[in-house]
C-alpha cells in the first residue's frame, strides 16, 4: 500500500512550538496567511490543539488555498472533523504552465505491518465513533495496541521477537502522526495514545469494508488449521 501525501517532516514538537506561537500570535493579532501555509507545511493542524491559529485559517482559507495552489499544494479543511492538512495537487489540477513548482509533498512506501495496523486503527475508530456520544477523541493503552496487532499473529512462536515487532510498528505509526503520545496519561506505568482523526482522510470506509472481509476470511484460515 503506498501511503502519500503526508508530510516529510512531522515534528512531535509541533504542539509545544504552536502553543508558544499561538500565544504570541494572540497578543499581536491574528496569524497572516504566509505563516499558516508555513504550520501547513510542517505538518497537520488541528482545532483541539490550536483554537488562535485554526480560527484564522478558517478566516483566511480562500487566500489560503490561492497562496498555496501556486506551490503545487492543495489545502484540505475538514471543519467537522477538525484538522486541515495539504496534499499534492493532481495531473488534473496543475496548471498548465511551462514550469510547474517541485513537489513538495512526499510519497512513501509503508510496509505491511504499519499498512495493517493503519487500516485496524482505522476500523476501531469507526466503531468508537459509532458509540462515543459527541466524545470525539480515542484514546488507547499500549497494552490494548499491543493486543490488537497480537490477534493476527497466532503462528508467530517467538513471544519476545513479536513484541519488539509490534513495538517498532507502534512508534513508526507515531512517527507518521496517526498516533500522538499522551505524556501527562499513563496508568500503571503504560503509556496511552489518541488515535489522529487526520486518519481519515486516508482510509475511508470502502478501505475498511475490503480490510474487514480480507480479515474474517484469515481468521476462518487460523481457526480452520487448529
Amino acid at each position: 500500500m503506498e501511503y502519500s501525501e503526508f508530510q516529510e517532516n512531522y515534528e512531535e514538537s509541533q504542539d509545544e512550538s504552536l502553543v508558544s506561537d499561538e500565544s504570541s500570535s494572540a497578543q499581536r493579532g491574528k496569524f497572516e496567511v504566509g505563516i499558516i501555509c508555513a504550520y501547513l507545511l510542517r505538518g497537520v493542524i488541528y482545532r483541539q490543539d490550536t483554537a488562535t491559529l485554526w480560527n484564522c485559517l478558517k478566516e483566511q482559507k480562500n487566500k489560503v488555498h490561492d497562496y498555496l495552489i501556486k506551490l503545487g499544494v492543495k489545502l484540505v479543511l475538514d471543519e467537522n472533523e477538525g484538522y486541515a492538512y495539504l496534499r499534492s495537487l493532481t495531473d488534473e489540477e496543475l496548471p498548465d504552465v511551462e514550469c510547474l513548482p517541485p513537489r513538495l509533498m512526499a510519497r512513501r512506501q509503508l510496509s505491511f505491518n504499519v499498512s495493517f495496523f493503519l487500516l485496524l486503527l482505522r476500523h476501531k475508530l469507526i466503531e468508537f465513533d459509532s458509540e462515543a456520544n459527541g466524545d470525539m477523541r480515542l484514546v488507547l493503552s499500549s497494552s490494548e495496541l499491543v493486543e490488537m496487532m497480537k490477534t493476527f499473529y497466532q503462528n508467530k512462536s517467538n513471544d519476545v521477537k513479536l513484541q519488539n515487532q509490534i513495538e517498532t510498528t507502534i512508534n513508526k505509526v507515531v512517527d507518521l502522526g496517526f498516533l500522538k503520545p499522551l505524556q501527562n496519561r499513563k496508568d500503571r506505568g503504560e503509556h496511552h495514545y489518541e488515535v489522529m482523526r487526520i486518519i481519515k482522510a486516508y482510509f475511508n470506509a470502502q478501505n475498511v469494508a475490503d480490510f474487514k472481509t480480507k480479515l474474517e476470511e484469515y481468521q476462518n484460515y487460523l481457526l480452520e488449521k487448529k
